[in-house]
């Protein structure tokens, strides 16, 4: 009745980051899970299939992407104490990205093919 889909681990290992649609049959939600206090948090419920793209070092922000449509997926910048977001792909029609901290925590490199026939890489 539940799926669940693991996203792994957090650089100093305190944290298992990991999807599931027990909230919503529809949906995937993603969670971080604190080994040390063996609570989970939800970091991002979506409408649709969210997944964990990456985590920062200091583990204060989460690269999340959810599913739009085929061929499509949107990546949000989410602060894990807070849950602000800040939505990185505002550009509609179709587009596939994914994205990766620095070893600094502040820089953010990612991939997408917004409007193009090959990936491009990016720096934020």
């Amino acid at each position: 009745k539940v799926n669940c889909n693991l996203y792994g681990w957090s650089d100093d290992g305190r944290f298992l980051a990991y999807g599931t649609n027990e909230r919503n049959g529809a949906a995937i939600d993603v969670y971080l899970h604190d080994v040390d206090a063996g609570t989970a948090r939800l970091l991002r419920a979506g409408k649709g299939i969210n997944f964990l793209n990456a985590l920062s070092p200091d583990n204060r922000l989460a690269v999340v992407g959810e599913v739009a449509s085929r061929g499509r997926n949107d990546l949000y910048l989410v602060d894990t104490q807070t849950g602000a977001e800040t939505l990185l792909t505002p550009w509609p029609g179709p587009g596939s990205f994914g994205a990766m901290f620095a070893r600094d925590g502040r820089t953010l490199f990612f991939s997408g093919n917004h409007e193009r026939d090959m990936i491009s890489l990016y720096r934020i």
